[in-house]
């Protein structure tokens, strides 16, 4: 895959916008993929309220510590968008009642809870343990998805949004939410279309191209949706529950199961762009596969020490692969194919539910 290099001379990683369009929201310009730099943070969420920090733009072993406890919940999604003044912003979800999100610019340390601003909604819509990222951000709106709330008159909300930055948050509820169900992920498409899928736990999804109407597109995944993710061009692909994989070139319009090396549970998808340009999924009794059109998958090959070690979400920034999950397993790869363990005593024995770095968009769209 061809990615642009630069832009009237200027290195791409000097642009800041393309056609007045700030570059975390282009997946293509001139028909070329656009690449939006390597890390220099990554992030992890746990069960005990702590956020774990890698410094090494490859997560190498020794670089992960507890970057800061905001006080005992379990955060079971994170992201990392903009504020409202375009300033990169990172977003914790929790999966249990009380602060609901948190929020904290990446400009900061953010090594205090202090430097990390709590937001309670009024309305319980608390993020799933498996699956996600269950919030995301895309062209000046945040979205969280959860679960379902009964509205009345036979609607259910599983929905919050915020176009404020994170700050400010409201219950979304048209009058098409109509699936009896909870949703786990949220995903935006990028570039210059506004354009963004949920999946529910029925099989369901919901997309909307302006943020605002949302309608069942009538495909089902015939399993509980735990991800998705989009290529930047034209390919979405969801996992769920028992190996079930799917993949779309009409916006879920209609899918088409993908062939998948295993019937067990698969909790995490990204889609590395760039040099690498592949799928790679994660799951249940720590199995990891790749796939470089999304339409089938081969298995990867982990370390032994892995052995049936649930691994619950994996993310990218074109570059660097990263794969976290129970018993504080950390695995990296740079190919997708081969993968290593990362040593950490910072993180031992814990649940790692998240992990995200700081390119806005890497492997979710």
């Amino acid at each position: 895959m061809s990615i642009v290099s630069k832009v009237s001379g200027v290195d791409i990683d000097g642009v800041s916008k393309l056609d007045g369009i700030t570059k975390v929201n282009v997946s293509k310009f001139g028909g070329v993929t656009v690449p939006q730099g390597q890390a220099t943070r990554w992030f992890m969420t746990t069960t005990s309220g702590k956020i774990y920090e890698s410094n090494s733009a490859t997560f190498a072993s020794g670089s992960v510590s507890e970057l800061v406890d905001v006080g005992g919940q379990v955060h079971t999604d994170l992201a990392i968008g903009e504020d409202a003044s375009g300033n990169k912003r990172w977003v914790i979800y929790a999966g249990a009642s009380g602060v609901d999100v948190r929020y904290g610019n990446n400009s900061g340390s953010l090594d205090a809870s202090a430097q990390w601003t709590s937001v309670n909604w009024p309305q319980n819509h608390i993020a799933k343990n498996n699956g996600g990222p269950a919030i995301a951000w895309g062209n000046g709106n945040w979205f969280a998805v959860g679960s379902k709330r009964t509205v009345g008159g036979g609607i259910y909300s599983p929905m919050m949004s915020s176009s404020d930055g994170a700050a400010v948050w409201a219950e979304v509820a048209p009058p098409s939410f109509t699936v009896n169900s909870n949703a786990r992920a949220i995903a935006y498409k990028g570039g210059t279309t506004d354009f963004w899928v949920m999946g529910y736990e029925d099989g369901s999804f919901f997309t909307a191209s302006n943020a605002v109407d949302w309608g069942d597109t009538g495909a089902s995944a015939a399993s509980t949706i735990n991800a998705i993710a989009y290529d930047g061009t034209s390919r979405w692909v969801s996992v769920g529950q028992t190996g079930k994989v799917y993949y779309s070139d009409d916006n879920f319009g209609s899918v088409t199961q993908a062939v998948y090396p295993w019937t067990s549970n698969v909790f995490g998808i990204c889609y590395v762009a760039g040099k690498i340009n592949k799928w790679v999924a994660v799951g249940a009794t720590g199995r990891i596969a790749y796939s470089s059109n999304g339409q089938a998958f081969t298995a990867s090959t982990v370390p032994g020490v892995v052995g049936t070690t649930n691994l619950q979400a994996v993310a990218t920034d074109n570059t660097t692969m990263v794969a976290v999950g129970n018993a504080n397993m950390i695995l990296t790869s740079s190919d997708g194919t081969n993968w290593v363990r990362v040593s950490s005593s910072a993180s031992d024995g814990k649940l790692l539910y998240a992990v995200a770095c700081d390119v806005v968009g890497a492997g979710m769209r």
